[in-house]
């Protein structure tokens, strides 16, 4: 029995791993970026001030300048070798956390938000026994640009806040909260 494809479905697969990476939170600080051992765990501190967050990265990170909702600093966890952070911001009824990190090539490229269905074969001694079409993608993301960044904005779910992720410079930024699109967009806005 022969499995074809019309698209590669392989590559599928690797996309929605990444994109999970890309938007995913907590992840328990293994790192993407280089290693001796590549994806050894690296450890991270507790900060209890955003000047000691900048002060533990390695890397030229970017930091909105204006949050919603009144949300203030309450703790960061940095890696130890200062190539990623978990910066969390609360104001007594809403959670927010922003993490960045190093990584080499920008993970966003590879989500496909809406690609066409795939159609798949099933042949047995050349003749076909079956074929279906499958539709690929994730349809309920969305892309924005906010001058020459792009971001996507990610809808909650029943385990996870909504999130808006994009990548800078070689920095992966995410910010999760409970918030709107706009809120979103006015987020990635006020980065400096």
């Amino acid at each position: 029995m022969t499995f074809k494809s019309k698209r590669n479905l392989g590559m599928y697969a690797l996309t929605a791993i990444t994109a999970v990476l890309a938007v995913g939170l907590g992840t328990q600080y293994v790192s993407q970026t280089d290693f001796d051992v590549p994806g050894a765990p690296v450890t991270s501190t507790t900060v209890s001030s955003m000047q000691e967050t900048i002060d533990g990265l390695s890397i030229d990170a970017k930091f909105p300048a204006a949050l919603p909702q009144n949300l203030i600093f309450e703790k960061s966890e940095v890696t130890s070798d200062g190539k990623s952070a978990d910066i969390h911001y609360s104001n007594g009824e809403l959670d927010a956390v922003y993490h960045l990190e190093s990584m080499k090539r920008n993970p966003l490229t590879h989500i496909d938000i809406a690609p066409n269905p795939v159609t798949i074969t099933v042949e047995e001694n050349g003749v076909l026994v079956s074929e279906k079409t499958v539709e690929q993608g994730i349809r309920d993301y969305s892309k924005i640009k906010v001058g020459q960044t792009e971001a996507v904005i990610v809808p909650s779910d029943d385990n996870e806040d909504a999130k808006i992720a994009w990548y800078e410079n070689g920095v992966l930024y995410t910010f999760s909260a409970d918030l709107s699109d706009q809120e979103f967009t006015n987020i990635l806005k006020s980065v400096q």
